[in-house]
Parts: C-alpha cells; sequence; structure tokens
C-alpha cells in the first residue's frame, strides 16, 4: 500500500508501520498524481472530517474506483458511485477491501460511476453557472 499525502501524524504513522512490519510505504507530497493515479487499482480515503474532496474528484474524474470512509461529505460528493466504511471498524475495511480485490466487475463499475458522476456534476463549467445563479440571487434580493 502507499499513502500519499503528509500531515502532522507523518512520523507517528512511520513509527506503527514499521512496527508493525508491514508493506505500507509512504510517498509524500506529488505533483503528478494524474500520472501516478492509473498505476493503482483502488482509491482509498480514510478521513473523519472532509470538506468536498478535491483529491477525490481527481480520483473520481481519472476513473477510479472508490472506498471511502462514511462520512457526510464523501457520500454527498459521490452518493452511490463509492463504497464506504466506517472508521471505527478496522473489519469492516478489511472485509470491503478483500471484496472489491476479488470483484473485478465491481470495481470496473465503481470506477464508471464515478467518472460519470464527475463529469456529470462537477465541471468548471457547471460550477461556473452555479456561481452565477448564486450571486444573481444576491443582487436581486436588494
Amino acid at each position: 500500500m502507499h499513502i500519499y499525502g503528509t500531515g502532522n501524524l507523518l512520523n507517528e504513522l512511520q513509527q506503527q508501520i514499521e512496527t508493525a512490519g508491514v508493506n505500507v510505504q509512504l510517498k509524500g507530497e506529488v505533483k503528478n498524481i494524474e500520472n501516478i493515479l492509473p498505476q493503482y487499482d483502488l482509491y482509498v480515503m480514510a478521513s473523519k472530517f472532509e470538506g468536498f474532496s478535491l483529491s477525490v474528484l481527481e480520483a473520481m474524474a481519472m476513473g477510479m474506483p472508490l472506498l471511502l470512509s462514511d462520512i457526510a461529505s464523501f457520500r454527498e460528493q459521490c452518493e452511490a458511485t463509492a463504497v464506504y466504511f466506517n472508521l471505527n471498524s478496522p473489519q469492516e475495511f478489511t472485509e470491503k477491501l478483500l471484496q472489491l480485490s476479488s470483484d473485478k466487475a465491481r470495481l470496473t463499475q465503481l470506477a464508471d460511476n464515478a467518472k460519470a458522476r464527475a463529469v456529470e456534476n462537477f465541471t468548471l463549467e457547471q460550477h461556473i453557472q452555479g456561481l452565477r445563479t448564486i450571486y444573481q440571487s444576491a443582487l436581486e434580493v436588494k
């Protein structure tokens, strides 16, 4: 498993990886994620709190199947195009990961659905139109 990004728990995470002796590599921050993501079979994000996630959106737009923590912002962003897991249940995460790894058709379906959702709902044109609608409404109130 490769983990991308950084944070204030980086050193603690590295110590846990070394103590457990697991095959996990911390990759840090990268600038060319569009070249890196296609090398993987699944995008996993385990966040306790998250707003609208650009990294999840990038994965969706690139057609990656998603395994995400079960938080409201992810469910709103991805709806039924992702598989969700309870952060307080490592067993549930493991079960879902194993299920997905043995079902290539489901991975393909999730990837296709995620990409379609990104294209249908989160393009720059749609964002600009949404901003125009907000500003127009605000101007009409005065």
